[in-house]
Formats: C-alpha cells, structure tokens, sequence
C-alpha cells in the first residue's frame, strides 16, 4: 500500500509539474461566446476581500458585477456587524475604489466562493475567476456571496469566470 501511495504521488508529481511548462491558458465566457487568453496577455489586479456583508433578502440577483457608487451598493448589501477588532464591515472608499460582487442563489449548504484571479484584458475587460466551495448540508439557508474591493481606476466589463475547485 506504501509503494502505491508513493507511486501515485509520483505520478501527480510528474503531471503537475509538467502542465505547469505548458502555456496556462484562461478560458472564460461571455455573451458573445468563449474567450480564450494566454496569461501573458493578462495583467493582474490587486483586490482586497470585503468582510462582513450581507445581500439584502429583497435582492435576487446582482446584475452588474462591478459596483461604482454606494448607492447601488447599499441597495444591494446590508452591514452585518459582529462584536470584536474583526466585526466590523470591510470600509470601501467609493471615491477611490470599486467593488465587484457575485452572489449565487440561496442553498441550504454551507457554500463560499473562492476568488481565484483578477485581471485584466489588453481591451480593458476585467475577468474575475472564482471557485465554489460546497460543504455539509445544514438546517438553515444561505446566499453565498464574495464581494471584492479594486482600484477605481480598474473599472472594465467584467466577465465572471467559474473555475472547477480541485480537492
């Protein structure tokens, strides 16, 4: 069983590593079909995890990813303050910085979404890769939502790119 589990590490070894030789290609959709990008046509964009929102229950969906104003903001999101240094909501300067917010619908497990990349197209599209995170099944509901803090001067469409989690 040793010997197995050390090939099979091997193994994975191996592969891993070689895939990571061949040029990484991004592949995200859109409306107007499947863009495919090499990553040196890509340039990343530094975000900052926004913690402790919550999608208002009159919310179903969040149309446009990318959030200008703290109008449409707080139409979206309420603040969902908690005791201690970490309870306190995540301050976004609309002057100076944008959000980008994707929620998914409502579930019954426990559900996070993973930012993976940001970036950014030669054409100014910014494309927001994430991963889901589903976990055990609980007695209450759920909206799952990551709401990401960019520069202002990072605005762009923005095409969300779901990437498979790997375990």
């Amino acid at each position: 069983m040793k010997y197995f589990k050390a090939l099979t590490f091997l193994l994975l070894s191996v592969t891993f590593f070689s895939c990571q030789q061949q040029k990484t290609e991004e592949k995200n959709s859109s409306a107007n079909g499947n863009i495919a990008l090499a990553d040196s046509q890509l340039t990343n964009i530094d975000f900052q995890i926004a913690k402790n929102y919550f999608v208002k229950n009159t919310i179903d969906s969040i149309t446009n990813p990318l959030i200008e104003n703290q109008t449409t903001f707080d139409s979206i999101f309420g603040m969902a303050t908690v005791m201690g240094e970490e309870g306190k909501p995540t301050a976004i300067d609309f002057t100076k910085q944008s959000v980008i917010a994707v929620m998914i619908p409502e579930t019954e497990y426990v559900t996070s979404i993973i930012p993976s990349r940001i970036s950014k197209t030669a054409d100014g599209k910014i494309i927001f890769s994430y991963a889901i995170d589903q976990g055990e099944k609980t007695t209450s509901t759920m909206v799952p939502t990551c709401i990401l803090i960019i520069n202002k001067k990072d605005r762009g469409e923005v095409i969300l790119n779901e990437v498979v989690m790997e375990r």
